[in-house]
């Protein structure tokens, strides 16, 4: 993964910004740990349809540029995916992120 990328990220998630959700990148005011890794990029290409929000396009996974920029494969956002929706919370994602990725 993209050091810097990552150092943000895993700052991003224990800075207590951003409220946690589940099961897409951000519903209303929610956000999966996916979403908060789009919400610190430079362009927010939030789209909002009835309280889910599209990220260029994407609702559950990274949008093929910003997975490249940060350095995720699909596997490893699958598997954050579902730390994020089998309840583990943005501190304890953040300590994987920085131990495996």
């Amino acid at each position: 993964m993209n050091k810097e990328a990552k150092a943000a990220w895993v700052t991003a998630l224990r800075s207590g910004h951003w409220k946690q959700g589940r099961s897409s990148l951000r519903w209303k005011d929610e956000f999966c740990c996916l979403g908060v890794l789009c919400d610190l990029g430079e362009k927010k290409d939030w789209l909002e349809i009835g309280g889910l929000y599209y990220y260029e396009g994407e609702t559950n996974y990274l949008p093929e540029e910003v997975a490249i920029s940060a350095g995720l494969t699909r596997a490893q956002q699958t598997f954050l995916a579902g730390m994020n929706d089998d309840g583990k919370s943005f501190e304890e994602i953040a300590e994987w992120i920085e131990k495996c990725l």
